[in-house]
């Protein structure tokens, strides 16, 4: 048995582990989404501090085929984890 996760070994996995107070906790997640058209996206906002919880947003675009369980980048530099 291992201390920590010292001496575990790696399995090459895609699996990525948060941990609270990380990066990744502070990006807000869209839920309910859906790709406008023009490349943007729709949907409930929340963990953010910008906008009031599940507020009903509209980001400038991203990258055409958004999926769920990434995190894009908009146009003008905005990060969302898409639920």
């Amino acid at each position: 048995m291992s201390l920590f996760g010292f001496g575990r070994q790696s399995d090459d996995s895609d699996e990525k582990f948060e941990r609270p107070g990380s990066v990744a906790d502070s990006i807000p997640v869209l839920s309910d989404w859906e790709q406008n058209p023009d490349g943007s996206l729709t949907g409930k906002v929340t963990n953010s501090k910008n906008f009031r919880r599940n507020e009903v947003i509209t980001t400038s675009p991203v990258r055409r085929g958004a999926k769920a369980g990434t995190i894009v980048r908009t146009a003008s530099g905005s990060q969302y984890r898409l639920k």
